[in-house]
């Protein structure tokens, strides 16, 4: 942009000097252009930037650790009129290791039905976030800067490599009936663990949730866990660098994954 203001500038000193030197229409109406070239510009400039309507989104929402994904900016809506060229500064931030990555897309006179691209940072596991910080779109002479709307933040969630089945932790339950709990049972004899749900016909009166009913203003039953389900407390430390913490989530997917198939 400064260069073209100094190309302008240039032009516009010539432009005098012509019209100051030498006598005649010819000067007159080249002086009188030029002075006029900006304004037409800003008034076809800013309406065509006014009207583009951008699209922040994943390719792929929730890709696994180190696969291939990018961040789409698609323009949807757009003027008759093309906008100058347009810049796009993009902040990337993975929520779960801090880590942030600048980036600046640029596109001239983008219609609608484009789209641009940027690779997401899949290197690590978290939800990485992705904004637009800045965007503006220049007039047609590109002398002027035009802030144009931004789109909205989008989200990915980069998940874990399941790690191989043999370097899980040991003693995992094998069977449905390992590490059963036997339920709390509170003072009205029903069980102190229990799933909510709607009253249905035959339901016992003391299953009622009174309090909640209440609340919602219909009848809510509380339902005991089916008898001898087996239960798992699945811990783990999430601290330490990217490295480990991509090594403990992906134990981490493979435990639960495990425990679910075995029906704990």
């Amino acid at each position: 942009m400064a260069v073209r203001r100094i190309l302008y500038g240039l032009f516009l000193l010539a432009a005098a000097a012509l019209f100051l030197l030498y006598d005649g229409y010819p000067g007159l109406f080249l002086l009188a252009g030029a002075l006029a070239l900006p304004l037409l510009s800003l008034a076809a400039g800013i309406p065509a930037a006014r009207a583009l309507r951008l699209r922040l989104e994943p390719s792929v929402p929730q890709p696994l650790l180190r696969e291939e994904g990018v961040w789409l900016l698609r323009v949807e809506g757009s003027s008759p009129f093309p906008a100058g060229r347009l810049t796009v500064r993009l902040r990337e931030e993975n929520l779960l290791t801090g880590a942030r990555r600048h980036a600046v897309l640029r596109r001239a006179a983008p219609a609608r039905g484009e789209t641009l691209s940027l690779p997401m940072d899949t290197g690590h596991c978290g939800a990485v976030d992705c904004r637009v910080v800045s965007l503006r779109a220049l007039d047609w002479l590109g002398l002027f800067a035009i802030p144009v709307r931004r789109p909205a933040p989008a989200r990915g969630l980069v998940l874990p490599v399941p790690a191989p089945e043999a370097e899980l932790p040991s003693p995992v339950p094998s069977d449905s009936g390992a590490g059963a709990v036997p339920p709390t049972v509170g003072r009205d004899g029903l069980s102190q663990d229990y799933e909510l749900r709607d009253y249905r016909p035959g339901d016992p009166i003391r299953a009622i949730h009174w309090k909640l009913s209440s609340k919602r203003d219909s009848l809510i039953v509380r339902e005991p866990p089916p008898a001898g389900a087996a239960r798992a407390a699945v811990t783990f430390d999430c601290a330490g660098s990217p490295e480990a913490l991509d090594r403990v989530l992906g134990l981490l997917a493979s435990v639960s994954g495990a425990l679910l198939r075995r029906g704990v």
